[in-house]
Formats: C-alpha cells, sequence, structure tokens
C-alpha cells in the first residue's frame, strides 16, 4: 500500500486523464445553467401571479349604484331631515327617539345655515341637550354633500376631539342606509374590512382612491364626480399647532369648536384670555386672507367673563336652560328632596329609594310644577322620574352651583358677582307689602311697556316723597309662550302690535292699585318704548287713540362725548333731570319723552342698592327669591363701566351676552315716569318710611 505524507502528495500523482475531467466540467457547467433558468422563470411567474392576485385585491370596482336617489336629493339642503331619516333607519335603536325642542331646533338651524352659507355661531344649549351630536351629524352631512371641503375639529384637548372623529366614523360607515346612498363615501371604507393598512393599495376602477383614517384624520376616497371626494375631516387640541394648519395644499374651510374651555382654564383669566386671543385670531385665519371661515363653537357657560361669555359677546347667538322659569313652590320642593335623601341613605335599590319622593311629588305636581317650564320636557329618565321639571329639580338639589351653570348657562357667580348690582341686594328688598299694594308712603303709580319682537312686558310701580319707589306689578303680554302673532294672526306685524297695546293699555288702566290706608290709585302716567323705529307710529297711534295717561318715550345712550340736551329750553318744551319733553309737533299726534338711559340706569341700580328705608330707595312686592326669579334676572342683564370723556366720567350700561333685560327696561321707564310727575330726591327720612323698617323680610342677607 502506498502511503501519502499528506493531502498534497495525492494531487501532484493524480492523473485526471484517467477521470475525463473536461467532460465532467461541462455537464456540471450545464446543469447550473439550466437550474439557474428554471428557477428565474419560477419567480417571474410567482411574481405575476401574486401581482394579479393583490391586484385584483386591491381593485374595489365597479362601485355600486345609489339605491335611493330621491332620498338623497331631498336632504341635500335640509340638515334635519337628513339627521331623522339616517339617524332613525334603525328603528329598533333611533339615534333620536324624543322630539326635539325649542333650543335643539335653533341649534340645528345654526349647524345648517353656518355650514352652508358661512358665518360664526355659538350653540349655547345645557348639558345633555345633544349639541355635540348634532355637529357630528353635521359633519357628516357637510361630508356626503360636499358643503364643506376640509372641517377641523377644536377640542379642549385633542383626545376630546379625537373622540369626535371617532362618532363621525361611526355615523358614516355603520348605517346601512347612508351606505345606500352614499356608495361613492361609504363603500371605499367598507372594503377596508376595518384595516386602515390596506388603505394605500386600494383602487377603484383602476384610480388609487386615497383613503386616509386614523385618530387624527379622515380624508375621503378619491372618486371621480362625487361630492364627497377629497374631502378632510382632522382633529387638535385648543393648544396644540393650530397656525398655518394645512393638508398638502389644502386649508380648513369650516372650524367645529367643541366645549373649548375646561374648569380649569374658564376660572383663569389669563387662560381665558389666551384661549380667547387664539380663537380670534389664529383660527379665525386658518382659510388664508381670501376666503372666509365657518365656525361654530358648543359652549356652556361656567362663570362671568369666560370664554364662552366672549364668544357669546362676539358671535352673537342666544343661551338656553334647561328650566325656562323656576317652579314657585319651593317649600314643597324642599320637602320633597328630604324624601328623597331619606330614602338614598336607608336604601340600597333604586326603586325604593325614590318611591316616597315620587309619591309625593305625583300627588302635589300641579302645585310643585306651578310657574316652572321646562325647555325639553322630554329630557328626564323614565326610570327613576316623571317629568323634565323633576329632573331639572333633581339636578338643582344635586349642585346648585352646577345646575346654574351646566344646566342654566346662568352661573351664580353671575348673580352675585356682577360688578354693579347683586341678587341678594334684591333680595333684601322683598317685603311683606302684597302684590298690587301700594306702600303708605307712597302717592302716585307710574308704569313702562317694553315692545319686543313677539310681546310686550311691562313694570308698575308707586312713588312717595323722595324717590321712595315700590316695584307693584310686572309681567308679559300675552302670558306663557303665546305671541302678539298668536293672538292676531290675520294682522300685519305693526297692525298686530298696534292691537296688541290697545287690549294691554286698557287693562292697565282699569286696575285700582289700594294704598295701605285704603286709598285708591290708578295710572298716573305710562311711558311706552318707541325706539323701535318699525313700531314708532303705532306706539304714537295707541297713545292718540288712548287719549290718556301713555306716552311714546325714547332712550338716548351715549357716551360721555356728547351732550344728552344742547341749547337753552324752548317753547312749548318740558325739562327734568335728565329727561325732556319737547314742545308738541302736530305730525307726531303726542308728545313724546326723552331720557339718558346711563343716568336712569345708574340711578335705579343705587335705588336697589340702598337701605329698605328713607328716600332714593326701591322695594319690592312680597315673595321670594324663585317667584322673582325673572325679575331678577332681567335686573342683573346689565352692567356698567366707566368711561370718561367731555362730559367728564359716567356709567356706560351694556347688556351682559345672552341675558334678557326687557323688565329691567320697563322699570327704568317708570322710574322716568315719576320724575316727570314731579317726583324727586329729598334727604329726610320721613316718618311714613321709617314704618317700612318692620316689614323687610330678608335679614339673613346682611348689608353690604
Amino acid at each position: 500500500m502506498v502511503r501519502y505524507k499528506d493531502a498534497s502528495e495525492l494531487f501532484d500523482n493524480y492523473d485526471s486523464s484517467l477521470f475525463g475531467d473536461g467532460f465532467a466540467s461541462d455537464r456540471q457547467a450545464e446543469h447550473a445553467e439550466n437550474h439557474a433558468m428554471k428557477y428565474a422563470d419560477h419567480k417571474q411567474r410567482a411574481k405575476e401571479r401574486q401581482a394579479r392576485i393583490s391586484e385584483e385585491g386591491r381593485e374595489i370596482g365597479p362601485l355600486p349604484p345609489v339605491l335611493y336617489p330621491e332620498l338623497v336629493g331631498e336632504c341635500r339642503h335640509d340638515f334635519l331631515r337628513f339627521m331623522l331619516t339616517f339617524g332613525n333607519a334603525d328603528q329598533s335603536d333611533p339615534a333620536f327617539p324624543a322630539p326635539f325642542c325649542d333650543a335643539q331646533l335653533y341649534a340645528i338651524r345654526s349647524i345648517q345655515e353656518t355650514l352652508l352659507n358661512g358665518g360664526s355661531r355659538p350653540l349655547c344649549l345645557p348639558r345633555g341637550f345633544a349639541k355635540s351630536t348634532f355637529c357630528e351629524w353635521g359633519i357628516a352631512w357637510a361630508l356626503c354633500y360636499g358643503h364643506q371641503r376640509f372641517i377641523l375639529i377644536i377640542g379642549a384637548k385633542q383626545q376630546l376631539a379625537s373622540q369626535i372623529l371617532e362618532n363621525v366614523g361611526r355615523i358614516l360607515f355603520q348605517n346601512d342606509l347612508l351606505a345606500a346612498c352614499f356608495p361613492s363615501l361609504v363603500y371605499p371604507v367598507l372594503c377596508l374590512d376595518g384595516s386602515p393598512g390596506r388603505a394605500p393599495g386600494q383602487t377603484l376602477d383602476g384610480e388609487h382612491t386615497n383613503i386616509k383614517w386614523n385618530s387624527r384624520t379622515l380624508i375621503c376616497p378619491t372618486v371621480a364626480g362625487a361630492p364627497s371626494s377629497g374631502c378632510i375631516v382632522t382633529v387638535s387640541g385648543l393648544d396644540g399647532a393650530i397656525r398655518g394648519m394645512k393638508v398638502g395644499s389644502d386649508r380648513p374651510t369650516c372650524v367645529i369648536v367643541d366645549d373649548p374651555q375646561t374648569e380649569k382654564s374658564a376660572a383663569s383669566v389669563h387662560q381665558t384670555d389666551r384661549r380667547w386671543n387664539l380663537l380670534s385670531g389664529a383660527v379665525k385665519g386658518l382659510a388664508g386672507p381670501s376666503q372666509s371661515l365657518a365656525m361654530i363653537a358648543t359652549i356652556t357657560v361656567q362663570r362671568p367673563d369666560d370664554l364662552s361669555e366672549k364668544i357669546l359677546a362676539a358671535w352673537g347667538g342666544r343661551r338656553f336652560s334647561m328650566l325656562r322659569t323656576m317652579p314657585e313652590k319651593m317649600e314643597l320642593w324642599e320637602e320633597y328632596n328630604k324624601l328623597r335623601e331619606i330614602g338614598i341613605k336607608n336604601h340600597i335599590e333604586t326603586a325604593d329609594q325614590i318611591r316616597e319622593a315620587n309619591v309625593f311629588y305625583l300627588s302635589h305636581r300641579s302645585e310643585m310644577d306651578a310657574g316652572a317650564e321646562a325647555e325639553w320636557e322630554y329630557r328626564f329618565d323614565s326610570r327613576t322620574e316623571v317629568s323634565a321639571i323633576q329632573h331639572a329639580m333633581n339636578l338643582y338639589f344635586a349642585n346648585k352651583q352646577t345646575f346654574f351653570s351646566e344646566y342654566q348657562n346662568r352661573p351664580l357667580a353671575i348673580l352675585d358677582e356682577a360688578r354693579n348690582l347683586t341678587r341678594d341686594e334684591i333680595l333684601r328688598k322683598i317685603v311683606t307689602v302684597k302684590r298690587y299694594t301700594v306702600p303708605l308712603e307712597c302717592e302716585r303709580v307710574t308704569c313702562g311697556i317694553d315692545i319686543q319682537q313677539d310681546c310686550l312686558y311691562w313694570v308698575t310701580t308707586a312713588w312717595g316723597d323722595g324717590f321712595r319707589g315700590h316695584v307693584l306689578d310686572y309681567g308679559r303680554f300675552p302670558e306663557g309662550r303665546k305671541t302678539i302673532q298668536d293672538l292676531f294672526p290675520d294682522a300685519s306685524e305693526k297692525d298686530a302690535f298696534y292691537l296688541a297695546l290697545g287690549r294691554l293699555c286698557p287693562i292697565l288702566d282699569s286696575r285700582s292699585y289700594q294704598r295701605e290706608d285704603g286709598t285708591a290709585l290708578k295710572i298716573e302716567k305710562g311711558l311706552i318704548d318707541a325706539n323701535r323705529g318699525l313700531f314708532t307710529p303705532q306706539v304714537r297711534k295707541i297713545c292718540y287713540d288712548m287719549n290718556s295717561v301713555w306716552e311714546p318715550v325714547f332712550g338716548w345712550g351715549k357716551g360721555a362725548d356728547e351732550l344728552f340736551i344742547r341749547g337753552g329750553l324752548k317753547p312749548g318744551e318740558q325739562r327734568g333731570e335728565n329727561w325732556q319733553r319737547p314742545a308738541l309737533v302736530p305730525a307726531n299726534l303726542v308728545r313724546h319723552t326723552r331720557y339718558d338711559t346711563n343716568y336712569w340706569k345708574s340711578s335705579v341700580r343705587t335705588f336697589w342698592q340702598a337701605p329698605a328705608v328713607g328716600s332714593g330707595t326701591l322695594t319690592l312686592f312680597d315673595g321670594d327669591e324663585r317667584s322673582h326669579y325673572d325679575f331678577i334676572q332681567h335686573q342683573l342683564s346689565e352692567k356698567s363701566v366707566p368711561v370718561t370723556g367731555p362730559r367728564g366720567t359716567i356709567d356706560k350700561w351694556t347688556l351682559v351676552p345672552g341675558l334678557e333685560n326687557h323688565l329691567w327696561d320697563c322699570l327704568i321707564m317708570a322710574t322716568v315716569a315719576a320724575s316727570v310727575c314731579g317726583s324727586h330726591l329729598a334727604s329726610a327720612t320721613t316718618p311714613a318710611s321709617r314704618k317700612l323698617l318692620y316689614r323687610v323680610k330678608n335679614w339673613s342677607v346682611k348689608p353690604k
């Protein structure tokens, strides 16, 4: 046997010719080449097959037809019909099971008007009145029809705005009727099968749909000819990067601002100002220099001069309350609440907790509901409550501060912390003198009537020496929720107000007010607001036709830069303390009175703040805080700020946004009427006025 020292010797002695080395190399090379070709061919076929399968998976065409085109056309410009049609399509689970109230219909009309025609509108509704839900459906409506191309949702925090976008997605993509009516918007999204990651490759008839859907942005499918094609919805927090926001080259055309303040920010003047500056500056400028931005804000007034009040002041709009008026019999409600609290403490089962309280309410319901009026009669929990008034009063007793802010949009702070007049100052002036009864120290009766768009308000007062005043009566004509147009449906607007005055003035004229000593007094002078130019001729004519104590009156409310009266006394003219009665002009039929509104409002405020005895004071007939709720609200509806000009420094009065001041204006006119009749301030306290000291009710409210 031949042994080799290592492997190299083996190869040194190797005779390759014995084994045909060249032949083996050629065969191996050919085999490798064939294998490579077959593998490349296999890869190409697999790639083509996979591409074909992938292409078939991405292509979703053809688009389904619109099943109900008539329905689509009917809802195009009718937002309310859109919501009721598509929201209540599933009768087993309707989105809007209860009829809407006036406040909700106002909000729905505001949303429709803004989305169609632009503008800035606040929705100041109580908590639980579905204002955010209306906005979510408004966004869905705008996308379906392309009313707005780019909608930005702004919340106090970004996650809150993202929740609205998520709800919009539920509305659009979980509604069978919407899918049948708007396939160009809904069908491509449904084809994603809940996987947004499939969106980049999706095509319709060979064209990419370009859908984008995440927690921050929704870009609607690109579908040729569809009004929703490419519409955008995105979200941001009010503290986020809002300035210059764009998606591609698109800028927002509409902004939905949902509850833009928190409880903490509402309590901070700095944060309130910062957020208002963002809304009025950066947000307003999002649409660019040549475009106007449609803006909707859902708000709740939490504090005086908070962000919501700034929005109301700048954008206009109305604030709505859960209870339009409060109940009169608060003592019965206090008893009801005691029973409810006892039930909650002593029982576990809900039915046992509320049983005795509900029995009490049902047995006294007519008395307990008297004077109260709910904005939305269907706003209550049918499992534990029987009426919207009961529901509101449960919230009232649970937390009064929250009730007046969250549900009334009139926080107690507006009453308690007003700059000029407070609720307690008026409550201190309620005396035990019954309604329609004239205090012994008063000797004349006057009245003021204020004209509104659909009704009249009046206040009747009694006056004595030194402007010792007392409110005898007040009210609205017609009573309740009726309007002048309801009373005179066939009359023109002007004639209807003439007829209304013709009915109210004789009623007030005929009333006899009994003084405490038995003397009967009637209205000596009544002033009717004639500042509404449309109705000025009707006011003059009714005063002429009545041939009575009534006279037109015009308020003058300039600032400190103009004089109320210029020049000397003219023939036939009469002047008094910041009021003037020009000579009769035959064309005017009757004489009229002009008065300085700023001066007399400041005077009446002083009368309310003065002690209940002495001169220059006002008192209010017997009642309590709830029975006088509306009257007090009207007295607190305006505030003043000092302004300086050529006339010196005066109080300039303005209306608190969203409040009503009609009974306040009536009281001012009645006070001016007293001055015209000869009342004037006196320095001495009369013996008769000292007797009133024993009739003041609210000694628990300490004077400041």
